[in-house]
């Protein structure tokens, strides 16, 4: 009987370590499958929608008849169903849906010529040659990012680790890249990618003409939104907390606020809210038909056809400014908000009126306009959106598609750049001497050398803070996920076999992706940081 009850308690963990074990070895398996060079996979926000920058670049992609052997897959997730590409696309024969973590998905990661992205691939992704990775992010950062935040490292580790292993990086402009990318991120002098400055491929839906707008009223008519003969307000906040996958739970607020601003505004106006792709789904669960624009609506096509634009700390206002219309900041916790997140710019410089209050909002959207507002706003967008013109996915066609310039292993370095090490310094539950990686550091002149310190996933509080005391010229990178390949080479290792090289090879790339590396140096007696060490001095590695 006792042995039957713990065999059940140990059921749900062991079932997970079964499918954990079966997803690496199909991950091992289709990585050993050749690369299919027409095949492009496309993901936005995880799989959450065909939506943003990919959405835009597949619409793009598959109209065009040069483009015509080109076969595509789309990473959603379960309850996508009613999504708008997939409804149009579902019986394309070049076009094909995988679920997240599915085994489908898993292939496609693995094998495709192009992936396309506009967050991040999961943990254990890495590119492959042959492959070409483009990173189209998802906004022009107003708060903080990255490094910026003066969070854990560890929250940085896969955004960083993702970029490194993108062909291509897009932006909006020298804004974009010098605060998001080589700041925030801190890829100035490791990124051996492209970055394009060439705009955002989903803003050129607010250029789109009678048709394209006439199919997005269609479909807000289908969710209950009726905007003719009235002004169209879009509420888009953005999400709260710190932790990007459990948001703080505001849905009662945002409704609220957007209840109230249509009551204050009157039958002239209809307002309605955006939610965020964080909270999308505990909004949807608790509102009425007709209030919510839902997720499968691009956002840039309900931009398009928006009078007037409410948000507070959303990258959304970025995009908007194209329009010239009026912009309006709701900020009842911009103290607080800007204590725990920070922001890049102060609300005296933002593109439209502040507000604190929904009374003060709906004031704001009934008041003639605000010269000063105005004169702020095309400052703006001269400055953060100065190649939006409706023709970013063009450009970008044209650079990754038409005429391509695929990153090489042995394309030349920027002869001024410093050096690049690298300095392995393990940490709990490994062996961890951090005196070991401070004597290490303190040999190498930070003003003339490139440093990156990788350190295990602990977040073991002494651990922590001493990643965060390091030279802030440091980049510190958290190894993340596990070792590839397949799991068999656990159990031999426990038996005294070793890994082959190539092993070691692949993790030093899934860490640096793209990136090449002059010196490794290991701070840590733990024999898998100097295996790995080994890899990444290698000249052999790929």
């Amino acid at each position: 009987m006792k042995a039957a009850t713990a065999l059940r308690r140990a059921a749900p963990g062991l079932e997970r370590s079964i499918a954990r074990a079966l997803h690496s070895e199909l991950r091992a398996f289709w990585r050993r499958r050749p690369v299919d060079p027409g095949l492009v996979l496309f993901e936005s926000f995880d799989g959450n929608g065909a939506l943003c920058n990919p959405e835009a670049l597949f619409r793009a992609l598959i109209a065009d008849p040069a483009f015509s052997a080109l076969t595509f897959v789309w990473s959603l997730r379960a309850g996508h169903d009613g999504d708008i590409v997939l409804r149009d696309f579902r019986g394309d024969p070049r076009v094909r849906f995988v679920r997240p973590g599915s085994s489908g998905y898993e292939r496609a990661v693995a094998t495709a010529g192009h992936l396309v992205t506009n967050a991040t691939f999961p943990r254990w992704f890495s590119r492959r040659p042959g492959q070409v990775v483009v990173n189209t992010w998802h906004g022009t950062p107003l708060k903080k990012m990255g490094f910026d935040i003066g969070d854990q490292p560890a929250r940085v580790a896969n955004v960083l680790r993702n970029f490194l292993h993108a062909d291509y990086l897009l932006s909006t402009g020298p804004y974009m890249t010098s605060t998001m990318y080589l700041g925030a991120h801190a890829l100035d002098g490791l990124y051996d990618g492209r970055i394009l400055e060439v705009g955002s491929p989903r803003v050129d839906a607010q250029f789109a003409g009678q048709d394209s707008t006439g199919r997005t009223l269609e479909a807000l008519h289908a969710a209950g939104i009726d905007p003719e003969h009235r002004q169209l307000v879009l509420f888009a906040p953005t999400w709260k907390g710190t932790n990007f996958s459990r948001p703080l739970d505001d849905a009662r607020l945002v409704l609220s606020q957007t209840r109230e601003l249509q009551t204050r505004l009157g039958d002239a106006y209809r307002v309605v809210l955006k939610a965020h792709q964080a909270v999308h789904e505990s909004v949807r669960g608790r509102v009425e038909s007709g209030l919510l624009v839902p997720n499968d609506i691009p956002t840039n096509a309900v931009l398009a056809v928006t009078d007037q634009l409410v948000t507070d700390y959303s990258s959304i206002f970025f995009d908007f400014l194209t329009t010239g219309r009026p912009i309006h900041f709701l900020v009842p916790d911009i103290g607080d908000y800007d204590g725990y997140r920070g922001l890049y710019l102060q609300p005296d410089t933002w593109p439209g009126r502040v507000t604190t209050t929904v009374e003060e909002l709906a004031a704001s959207i009934l008041s003639a306009p605000d010269p000063v507002a105005d004169e702020r706003a095309q400052e703006a967008r001269a400055t953060f959106a100065p190649l939006e013109d409706g023709h970013a996915t063009e450009r970008v066609l044209d650079e990754v598609f038409r005429n391509p310039r695929p990153v090489s292993p042995v394309s030349p370095r920027d002869p001024s750049a410093k050096p690049r090490v690298v300095v392995l310094a393990g940490g709990p539950p490994t062996s961890w001497a951090p005196a070991q990686t401070d004597a290490a550091v303190a040999s190498i002149d930070l003003g003339a050398v490139d440093v990156t310190v990788v350190v295990s996933d602990s977040r073991r509080a002494p651990f922590v803070a001493w990643q965060k005391s390091l030279d802030p010229r440091i980049r510190v990178l958290v190894r993340q996920g596990e070792i590839g390949g397949s799991k068999s080479w656990a159990l031999l290792e426990r038996l005294g076999a070793r890994r082959p090289a190539a092993h070691w090879s692949a993790e030093w790339t899934r860490l640096f992706g793209l990136s090449r590396i002059d010196e490794v140096r290991c701070a840590s007696d733990d024999p898998f940081w100097r295996r790995l060490a080994r890899a990444g001095s290698s000249p052999a590695r790929t």
